[in-house]
């Protein structure tokens, strides 16, 4: 499940290019006092490889609008997450746009791995690992005093459904509050075989993510620990508002788990907007134009749900008030 395209086709407005480059898909040490006084003191605005556990396999880029020691604002943050079959991929994916990211969105921009199967890691490890990245962050915040408002979290692929999962599951447990969540192509009910395509989605993946075997035979007894790394079985109606997107033609994760999740939040009336690719696969390769609306309906949940305006003009259309009205 690893995500190889982008978002930046041409004809595409230029703010939804910047919204919509999200790639899906090193070695870091323990955490030293001398990277948390790098942190502190550099007058750099982007920070590489930062360590925030144990394992080499918990690293971060942070990415601030100005260097730290400028900050006088409080800080919104929006931590991206890789994809890639739970088990590749790699932050350094958006490294390269965290900085005009953080520039025009005025917000604090983090990628982050996280422990992966090769790392005999399951879905609660990786969970704790979104727990221990935005105690991370705001305990950096703290050290220079800028207070962290909330946080946005995204992913795509198998990102994606560690970012709806972690924001469904645990959104009351954050060391950050969240805002909202987007999933983009993220597969979201592994109770049913017919949602599973070979070597993406399936026992053996199931087994890794739960921690305990599943098999053909054993599949129908084991309904609980699949709900437990379902997203949609967690939705409720004090979950975060949700931006997901996903391409009819998808043939790693089915769309059918997007028809799923968006039926569970209809359910629960909690906020949110679907996006269907109809000419893309999982790459969403081939809908400019729902790629434009896409963007424009990040712009219009950042506005409401983290209270903040980008230092970017928005679209002729969205300031006649399409932003507000979706």
């Amino acid at each position: 499940m690893i995500y190889k395209g982008t978002f930046l086709h041409a004809g595409v407005n230029p703010l939804t290019s910047l919204l919509l480059f999200i790639p899906m898909m090193l070695w870091v040490g323990g955490c030293k006092k001398s990277e948390e006084e790098a942190l502190l003191n550099r007058n750099d605005s982007l920070y590489r490889d930062l360590s925030y556990g144990n394992s080499k396999a918990q690293g971060l880029d942070l990415c601030f609008p100005v260097p730290p020691k400028n900050i006088t604002e409080p800080l919104n943050v929006i931590v991206f997450i890789h994809g890639g079959g739970w088990q590749a991929g790699d932050k350094s994916d958006y490294t390269s746009v965290l900085p005009e990211f953080s520039k025009n969105m005025n917000c604090l921009a983090a990628s982050m791995n996280y422990r992966m199967f090769g790392d005999n890691a399951h879905c609660h490890d990786m969970l704790e690992d979104i727990t221990s990245v935005l105690s991370f962050i705001k305990g950096q915040c703290e050290k220079i005093d800028v207070p962290v408002k909330k946080v946005i979290l995204m992913g795509a692929s198998a990102g994606g459904h560690l970012t709806l999962l972690y924001s469904y599951k645990n959104y009351a447990i954050s060391p950050i509050p969240i805002a909202f969540c987007i999933g983009q192509c993220a597969p979201a009910d592994f109770t049913d075989t017919s949602l599973f395509t070979p070597y993406v989605i399936d026992y053996n993946c199931l087994s890794k993510l739960t921690g305990e075997p599943v098999t053909a035979a054993n599949f129908p007894t084991k309904t609980a620990a699949l709900n437990a790394i379902s997203p949609v079985y967690y939705v409720s109606q004090g979950v975060p508002p949700t931006i997901f997107c996903h391409g009819t033609l998808d043939e790693l994760v089915p769309v059918s788990h997007a028809f799923r999740l968006q039926a569970a939040l209809e359910a629960q009336g909690v906020d949110h907007r679907f996006f269907e690719f109809k000419h893309s696969g999982h790459a969403l390769e081939n809908d400019p134009a729902t790629e434009t609306e896409f963007g424009l309906a990040f712009l219009d949940y950042y506005i409401r749900y983290v209270n903040g305006y980008p230092k970017i003009a928005l679209p002729t259309d969205y300031a006649k008030g399409r932003g507000s009205g979706f």
